[in-house]
């Protein structure tokens, strides 16, 4: 270990979590539970509720830990204060909403994706955070259908129920941030589904969404350049094709 880091973690409770999915292991789940999806991943979690604080970090240096270690102090800080005015406001329904609407967001509480729809629903709620919401509850829609997608048996099963749930979810309006890390997946599937579906205003809304995605991998990536264009060609003669059969 480097001795800064031998140092720094000092200041709080490291836990290495091993993801083997072995039964004897603990925690299996709980790269999965808090949002990972890779090694290694680095969190920090709140104390008392093990909400993640912080988004995916790598700990290079002492300077990067400490900046990540500070803004999760302070988001610890803002769920400590939002908790003891929840508690000493049982009655305040907005505020109760809004502490397992935040719980929700930054993975921890028990509340189900159902509950916490009707919870967006109440009076009151601050519109900054309905927005923030609405986004993080679209990718739990979207990461919930894919669970569910792969317990199929084979894989054409699973392709066909991520293609019909995709398309469904985003002829609703369900969007993924373009830099979240199923928006490839996501938009992909959906115009596939669409196609599928011959529902060409959902197909060209994927199309665009994929063009988007595709646009940012090449800026970070410009070795993928000549197969991103060729790909992005057949989505469009798929689309074109797909509309001329609507005349």
């Amino acid at each position: 270990m480097s001795d800064w880091w031998t140092e720094l973690s000092q200041e709080f409770v490291p836990y290495l979590n091993v993801t083997a999915h072995l039964d004897d292991k603990p925690d299996q789940d709980l790269l999965t539970a808090k949002g990972g999806s890779g090694f290694p991943t680095s969190f920090f979690f709140d104390p008392e509720t093990g909400a993640v604080l912080n988004d995916w970090f790598a700990p290079s240096s002492a300077d990067a830990v400490r900046e990540v270690m500070k803004k999760a102090k302070a988001k610890s800080d803002e769920l400590t204060s939002l908790r003891k005015d929840a508690e000493a406001r049982p009655d305040d329904k907005p505020l109760q909403a809004e502490l397992k609407i935040r719980l929700a967001m930054m993975r921890a509480g028990d509340t189900s994706i159902e509950e916490l729809a009707e919870l967006a629903k109440t009076p009151g709620l601050d519109e900054g955070l309905l927005k923030e919401f609405e986004g993080w509850f679209g990718a739990m829609r979207v990461e919930k259908l894919l669970g569910k997608a792969q317990m199929a048996e084979t894989r054409e099963e699973f392709e066909e129920q991520i293609r019909e749930g995709f398309h469904k979810l985003l002829k609703e309006g369900v969007r993924l941030d373009y830099e979240h890390q199923n928006a490839q997946f996501y938009y992909a599937y959906a115009f596939h589904g669409s196609v599928d579906a011959e529902d060409h205003a959902t197909a060209q809304k994927a199309f665009d969404g994929y063009k988007a995605v595709m646009k940012l991998l090449v800026a970070q990536r410009p070795q993928y350049k000549a197969k991103v264009e060729e790909d992005l060609q057949s989505y469009q003669e798929a689309l074109d094709e797909l509309a001329a059969s609507k005349r």
